[in-house]
């Protein structure tokens, strides 16, 4: 069997690395497998996205990743996979509201267009990376759940990657946001509360480093003031290599997915030995396959400030268990060969 996967050329970090790492889990099962970029701006890719047709029609099974609007599909007939990230039809609901009435209006079509499409069972099956997600995008088709996954070389790789940081006598905490605005993910004011409760609550120095690649009035952090004891940090977006290395010398990372999703960060943060902590809402609360014992688990901003800051204050004790528990989770229930049987029945 030979596979493609279609994903454009500027594609966002999430579903790229979903791409490649798709292609290499794959790869190990023995099938030919092509990455297959589509060139240009929107109106162009649209243009490379149906040239693409003739070329794809060779492929056994072609898989495209995301939300853009594939055309080729309609050309091919090839068994045809989406790969959806995120709640998409929330997100474009959310980027209208951003819009002007000229943007509204392509925003729009764009919405409709996605939702026809999806709808009219060219595709053959759908990939999410969590239940929720397919319940969300409304999508009725035959899906398939993968969630992220480690790679058997990942352990390896990721162990390398482990910080000789000395503590400056600070607990680390570090997470990021996003360019989209999500329901499902923790904002950049509601992670800033969680870091003044916990702060509030906590009686050892803490630096707390969000992440922000988008420029934005920060008059709400106005009521909190940098003490020598602890800190709310903001930086900008940088580089992969120099995000990993902060990770890698934190004491904790917060988990921003809002529902039962683990993002790929999380695991990295797990491989890399540093515990997470993470709000789930109470209806997606059963839906999770990992529990308390391996990350730091709550309901609510106002819980999540609680445990981490009984994480905070025991550090020496916990942050091994949840270590080693976390490590145990991703070996036994997310490394490739757990999580690839629903993805590969379906291929065939």
């Amino acid at each position: 069997m030979n596979i493609a996967i279609v994903m454009p050329a500027l594609i966002s970090t999430g579903p790229r690395r979903a791409a490649l790492r798709l292609y290499k889990g794959l790869k190990l099962e023995g099938y030919e497998v092509d990455l297959v970029k589509i060139q240009g701006n929107a109106s162009r890719r649209l243009y490379e996205d149906i040239k693409a047709a003739k070329n794809l029609q060779s492929f056994d099974v072609v898989i495209y990743m995301g939300s853009n609007l594939w055309l080729n599909p309609l050309f091919i007939e090839s068994k045809k996979g989406l790969f959806v990230h995120g709640f998409v039809w929330d997100e474009f609901l959310e980027a209208i509201k951003q819009h002007s009435i000229g943007g509204m209006v392509g925003r729009l079509s764009l919405l409709s267009y996605w939702k026809a499409f999806n709808f009219s069972k060219i595709f053959d099956f759908f990939i999410f990376h969590s239940r929720t997600a397919h319940e969300r995008n409304g999508i009725p088709s035959d899906y398939v759940i993968l969630p992220q996954f480690i790679l058997p070389d990942d352990l390896q790789l990721y162990s390398a990657l482990k910080s000789s940081h000395i503590s400056n006598g600070a607990v680390r905490i570090v997470t990021y946001t996003s360019f989209v605005s999500t329901p499902r993910i923790l904002g950049m004011k509601e992670l800033v509360s969680l870091a003044k409760k916990l702060i509030r609550l906590s009686h050892r120095k803490i630096e707390f480093i969000i992440i922000n690649p988008i420029d934005m009035d920060y008059s709400f952090l106005n009521h909190f003031k940098s003490t020598d004891d602890s800190t709310i940090k903001i930086l900008p977006s940088m580089p992969r290599e120099e995000f990993l290395k902060l990770m890698s010398s934190s004491d904790l990372y917060v988990e921003r997915c809002l529902d039962e999703e683990l993002g790929y960060v999380s695991i990295e943060a797990g491989l890399m030995g540093v515990p997470i902590a993470k709000v789930t809402l109470p209806e997606y609360f059963d839906r999770q396959d990992y529990n308390d014992k391996e990350v730091i688990l709550a309901r609510s901003l106002g819980e999540s400030s609680a445990k981490i800051a009984e994480y905070v204050e025991n550090i020496d004790l916990y942050k091994r268990q949840y270590t080693a528990r976390m490590q145990d989770f991703l070996m036994t229930k997310r490394s490739w060969d757990n999580v690839k049987t629903s993805l590969l029945s379906r291929l065939r």
